[in-house]
């Protein structure tokens, strides 16, 4: 028996009362006409969570939902989704009409490769665990050497006239990757590293928004190993297994950003 997910696709919803909004809803089933749990709903691969981007506007993301017995059919859940730009700020009145400051600081990072030229996957937040990264060896006796790797660290501040700050969206978005495009920059390859919030009047704040692009897509190298913790080399030390590791899996929208 699985569980079927099935969008109703006609039943998508977009509007701009208070704000601009979107709904999806889902029939939720066991295909064997079994009993399903509403946790077993919601924790299903195929459903959206909180965060997730909207297939059609990267800008909504998914914010809260509900989950219902269907009237129609015995074993059935209906599921809504609600979907709306996030922000950390409740009832935002404005954003500064400025120009939005903008910093990028272009440099390299030292990483330890065992590897060069190689070969970067077709979704870097699924290298494949046994995958060889292709490309040409170069460690030194099985160990890594250091390589200078493209990177940019991004900065964003506005200011923000709000009711009321909320710290879970920035802090449940921290240490994930952009799902779309992001400055240009492809999806995958920037990572928000974090905020700095100011007060400076009872109502009004100035955010420092920290991102991090890497050429890589952050993907990292290690080598395989035997047993015992150490590398495993062939016989006259030309070749070696090496494989992409994802630190950072998780990918969303960056639509907490309210200017971009």
């Amino acid at each position: 028996m699985s569980t079927v997910v099935s969008e109703l696709l006609n039943s998508r919803e977009f509007g701009t009362d208070g704000g601009f909004k979107a709904t999806r809803r889902f029939l939720v089933y066991d295909d064997a006409g079994g009993q399903i749990s509403a946790e077993d709903v919601l924790d299903n691969a195929d459903m959206p969570t909180a965060g997730n981007s909207h297939p059609d506007f990267d800008i909504l993301l998914a914010q809260t939902y509900s989950v219902v017995p269907s009237s129609d059919a015995a074993g059935v859940w209906e599921v809504v989704w609600n979907y709306s730009p996030q922000s950390a700020f409740g009832d935002i009145n404005e954003t500064g009409e400025e120009v939005l400051p903008l910093s990028v600081t272009a440099g390299v990072t030292a990483v330890d490769i065992y590897k060069s030229d190689p070969v970067l996957p077709a979704d870097p937040s699924n290298p494949g665990a046994s995958t060889d990264i292709g490309g040409t060896l170069v460690s030194e006796g099985g160990q890594p050497i250091s390589y200078w790797l493209p990177n940019s660290q991004i900065s964003v501040t506005e200011t923000i006239s709000a009711s009321s700050f909320n710290a879970y969206t920035l802090l449940s978005s921290t240490g994930k990757r952009n799902q779309n495009s992001f400055l240009g920059l492809p999806p995958g390859s920037v990572v928000f590293k974090g905020v700095n919030i100011s007060r400076q009047t009872a109502n009004t704040y100035t955010v420092v928004y920290e991102f991090g692009f890497d050429a890589w897509f952050h993907l990292r190298q290690v080598c395989d190993k035997d047993s015992s913790g150490r590398p495993v080399v062939n016989l006259d030390g030309t070749e070696m297994e090496v494989y992409w590791r994802q630190p950072f899996k998780d990918t969303i929208g960056f639509g907490f950003i309210s200017s971009i």
